[in-house]
C-alpha cells in the first residue's frame, strides 16, 4: 500500500508541476496582453484628446491628463472594492491615508 501511495504522490507532484508551468505561461501571456491593451488604450485616448484640443492646448496638459487618469483609476478601483478604502489602497499600491487625501482632492 505504501508503494502505491508513493507512486500516486510522485504522479500528483509531477501533474501539479505541469499545471504550475501552464498556469505561469498563461498568466504571463494574459498579463502581457492586458498590459499591451492598456498601453494602446492610453495611447489612443491621449492622441484623441490632443487632436480634439487642436491648437487650444492647456498650459498644464501633463497635469490635466494625469489628474483625470488618476481620478478615474481611483473611482474605478473603489467601485470594484465596494468602497473598501483599505482594499482599494492596497490594489493601488498606496497607503490608506494617501488614498483619503487624494479623495479629498477629487
Amino acid at each position: 500500500m505504501k508503494f502505491s501511495a508513493t507512486i500516486v504522490s510522485r504522479k500528483t507532484k509531477k501533474y501539479f508541476e505541469k499545471l504550475k508551468k501552464i498556469h505561469y505561461k498563461y498568466n504571463f501571456t494574459l498579463k502581457l496582453s492586458m498590459s499591451m491593451d492598456l498601453k494602446s488604450a492610453i495611447k489612443s485616448a491621449v492622441e484623441r484628446y490632443i487632436d480634439l484640443q487642436g491648437t487650444q492646448f492647456s498650459q498644464n496638459i501633463y497635469h490635466d491628463i494625469l489628474g483625470l487618469t488618476e481620478q478615474h483609476l481611483i473611482k474605478t478601483v473603489l467601485q470594484k472594492t465596494d468602497n473598501n478604502r483599505s482594499q482599494a489602497a492596497k490594489i493601488l499600491g498606496i497607503s490608506r491615508v494617501t488614498l483619503i487625501k487624494k479623495l479629498k482632492d477629487l
